[in-house]
């Protein structure tokens, strides 16, 4: 399990470095903690292995990743921090799924679906992956929901 969070943590990692041009870290500090999930994003796949990845932001991140990501100033819209939230979840989920099984697996990924972060509990009982990402005054945390056969065999 150990390589799929790292794999997890690299995806992220690489995505908001190369998408967002944030300098996202694997040290949490006190405030990003802290941060309250603002919003939540999910992305079902499906393929030789079925699953979903979870992408929750915390603190005020988000509009700074859209206008990063948009190459605008501030302020930005709430339907373009959706939707660069979506496309986030996306492209993590693209970046890891080569690394699940081999490069030459073929999977389905699904439209990214916005979440109510009130709803989230049920999600977090199910077995995951997870992993934190610091994000300047914020906080990513991004779970990979796997079956749970294969999430032992990969422990």
């Amino acid at each position: 399990m150990k390589r799929l969070q790292t794999d997890l943590f690299k995806a992220g990692l690489r995505v908001f470095e190369d998408l967002g041009f944030l300098l996202p870290s694997a040290e949490i500090n006190e405030e990003q903690a802290q941060a309250q999930t603002q919003v939540a994003v999910t992305v079902e796949f499906s393929g030789p292995v079925g699953g979903m990845i979870l992408l929750t932001l915390g603190g005020p991140i988000l509009p700074v990743l859209t206008a990063n990501m948009l190459g605008d100033e501030l302020p930005t819209t709430e339907a373009q921090e959706i939707d660069a939230l979506k496309e986030v979840c996306n492209v993590i989920c693209g970046n890891l799924l080569p690394n699940l099984i081999n490069e030459d697996a073929v999977f389905d990924i699904h439209p990214p679906q916005v979440r109510s972060v009130k709803n989230l509990e049920s999600f977090l009982q199910m077995p995951s992956i997870h992993q934190a990402i610091g994000l300047e005054e914020g906080r990513a945390d991004i779970r990979l929901f796997l079956p749970e056969e294969f999430l032992k065999r990969e422990a």
